[in-house]
């Protein structure tokens, strides 16, 4: 089924075409009534009901957060749009869109037009931080790992990713799923919210439109998260919260610092949040240090 939820879903749902009249009825009649919601549980059911979330969000929660969605804030699932008309896109922007070029591209002609920045891979900024100059540090790592855990560490979820590659014989059996030549599923991603060890499985070729009668999927695994792993996402808890609060408190005393990003600021943001987090960030630090070095 389409997702997030749009007319198409619920036609899909009920087996035959429908109205956006019919049903904003019937999300009428299935919404339970919260005024607040306070949790992931309650901001769903608040809008679809019982019977959709049961569907399209409890389980893919349990899986993916480890958490029961009554457990998590409210804007863990309340981030995902739901529609009553035919706009299957993620995002609620009008304006939505890759670098025509892919990322990479783009950072390396962000940084050719910086000849002022040095850029360092692969080293820790604890074996450095003394021997590099500076006004003014942006930390955008874990705010915790800065601060030595003093407080405890912040949980986080992490993920597994297995890839698999398919040739044109083998897609030729794929073609009545995915709709179309050469693809492996009819959509970039295709969620599995139940079942399933993978939350989702990607196929990036949608996003980028190459011509090639080869394709690749990634399956996505929720996984614990531990030291060496990724850190992926903060988990948006009351606990958490007020852990993380102490930390931004002790931040707070550092005017030469700033925290910018998901992990700096232990909250989950899209592409587009943390682009403007950082610009905002610019402007301010641009304005503080006018007509100096930094």
């Amino acid at each position: 089924m389409d997702f997030p939820i749009n007319l198409n879903t619920f036609e899909q749902f009920l087996g035959r075409d429908s109205t956006s009249e019919e049903f904003e009825a019937w999300l009428a009649s299935k919404r339970v009534p919260i005024e607040n919601p306070a949790n992931s549980e309650e901001v769903i059911v608040s809008q679809v009901g019982w019977e959709l979330y049961e569907k399209f969000f409890k389980n893919y929660t349990l899986k993916q957060w480890k958490k029961d969605p009554r457990d998590l804030d409210a804007s863990v699932c309340g981030r995902i749009p739901i529609r009553t008309n035919r706009d299957d896109r993620y995002l609620r922007e009008d304006f939505q869109a890759l670098p025509r070029e892919g990322y990479h591209r783009m950072f390396e002609r962000m940084l050719a037009a910086s000849p002022g920045v040095d850029l360092i891979l692969d080293t820790d900024y604890r074996d450095i931080i003394g021997k590099v100059k500076h006004d003014h540090l942006i930390v955008t790592g874990p705010i915790d790992e800065y601060f030595d855990y003093c407080f405890g560490p912040l949980p986080y979820r992490s993920l597994r990713f297995e890839n698999q590659s398919f040739g044109p014989e083998q897609l030729q059996e794929r073609e009545l799923i995915a709709g179309k030549p050469g693809y492996w599923q009819p959509a970039m991603q295709v969620n599995y919210p139940n079942d399933e060890e993978y939350t989702r499985i990607v196929e990036i070729k949608h996003a980028t439109g190459q011509e090639t009668p080869s394709t690749t999927i990634v399956r996505e695994y929720p996984d614990d998260y531990a030291p060496g792993k990724e850190a992926y996402y903060p988990i948006p808890t009351p606990e958490t919260a007020a852990l993380y609060r102490q930390y931004a408190e002790k931040g707070a005393d550092l005017p030469n610092v700033s925290f910018v990003g998901r992990l700096a600021t232990y909250r989950y943001y899209n592409m587009d949040q943390v682009v403007g987090m950082a610009l905002a960030e610019f402007e301010k630090l641009r304005e503080r240090y006018e007509g100096r070095k930094v």
